[in-house]
């Protein structure tokens, strides 16, 4: 017979502390952002916490990581209490954002932007219009992809991939 099983709504014996399969997918989602971008900040961090609940070397490693990213979120707490780093950060944050608004107002920043991106995509239009690059590229693509289509067929049928049958 099995290890029993908890009754629902009572928690697994087993399972790591919340706080470490929080601070796993923390880790996780923060690498995840730095690397690439939100989504897959929210792979990494999803992977993280459900490897915590693993019973192997990679669940050990997620715990360990877990656990680490728990003790730096206490102690950017304690740094936060102490200083009141929130707080300065929020002033900061304001006080450059007045302050682009302000240059913005006076030298039209934004504005200049949009015209510079729109002339950029009307010229980027004319020349697609002129040169079929869009085309062309789908085109070369299709083939390229025809091309690996055929290759991966032919190596079904007992083919080397590129014409050639093996030996």
């Amino acid at each position: 017979m099995g290890p029993k099983k908890p009754e629902e709504g009572q928690p697994n014996a087993d399972a790591p502390p919340a706080g470490v399969v929080g601070g796993a997918a923390l880790v996780g989602a923060t690498t995840g952002l730095l690397l690439s971008g939100p989504l897959v900040a929210i792979g990494l961090g999803a992977g993280a916490a459900a490897c915590c609940l693993r019973r192997d070397q990679a669940g050990d490693v997620a715990r360990s990581t877990g656990q680490a990213g728990l003790a730096v979120v206490e102690k950017g707490k304690e740094i936060n209490t102490q200083y009141g780093v929130a707080d300065k950060v929020k002033g900061a944050a304001h006080s450059t954002f007045e302050r682009a608004k302000e240059v913005n107002e006076e030298h039209k920043v934004v504005d200049k932007a949009k015209a510079g991106v729109s002339r950029a995509w009307a010229r980027i239009r004319e020349v697609d219009r002129e040169h079929r690059l869009a085309s062309r590229a789908g085109e070369a693509f299709g083939g390229a992809m025809d091309s690996v289509t055929n290759a991966v067929s032919k190596k079904d049928d007992g083919q080397d991939g590129w014409g050639a049958t093996k030996k």
